[in-house]
């Protein structure tokens, strides 16, 4: 059987399977490949498991350490390009602006809650 598609989406899990629904829905004719049915794969085994810790944005690091630390690019938790911080800087001040350390863990409690 041919199939025809202008977009192929490789691997059936759940986010293979959500990025091809919403290339369809967005009128792309799209192909779904995967060496085994739907969501067989790792998504099976992952299935339900939502991090509650990740609902809220991680706040950006205000400390002066830490900063120095990510500046010179000596951290495992973030990397980055040197030719790419004029165009990260605005981003990284919104980061920063909207994440206040009060604002994230006042809001924890609430959402951590089952």
């Amino acid at each position: 059987m041919a199939a025809h598609g202008e977009v192929v989406v490789l691997g059936a899990g759940i986010v293979g399977v959500s990025v091809a629904l919403q290339l369809q829905l967005r009128g792309r004719p799209t192909i779904l490949l995967d060496q085994q049915g739907a969501g067989e794969g790792t998504s099976f085994g992952n299935a339900g498991l939502i991090q509650r810790e990740a609902v809220m944005p991680h706040p950006f690091p205000r400390a002066l350490a830490t900063l120095l630390s990510y500046a010179r690019n000596r951290s495992t938790e973030a990397y980055y390009r040197g030719t790419m911080l004029p165009r990260l800087a605005i981003p990284f001040l919104r980061y920063w602006y909207k994440t206040p350390v009060k604002t994230v863990t006042g809001r924890l409690p609430g959402i951590m809650r089952h």
